[in-house]
């Protein structure tokens, strides 16, 4: 993540479901447009997952 603080969303353009800061790791798993559907684990919570959606927008990302 790019910036200090990256709005994590349920769907590309969707509800903001939670935050990650600068520097925090997660595993793209497909792209729509602009977006990549995400994985990653925060809080004892996996997201990314079929119950739990997670969409970052691919400006806010840098590959490592």
């Amino acid at each position: 993540v790019t910036e200090d603080s990256t709005n994590v969303r349920a769907a590309p353009e969707g509800t903001i479901i939670n935050k990650l800061n600068r520097g925090a790791s997660v595993q793209a798993t497909s792209a729509r447009g602009s977006w990549y559907a995400v994985t990653f684990r925060l809080g004892g919570t996996d997201w990314g997952t079929a119950t739990n959606p997670a969409f970052v927008h691919s400006s806010l990302l840098s590959c490592r």
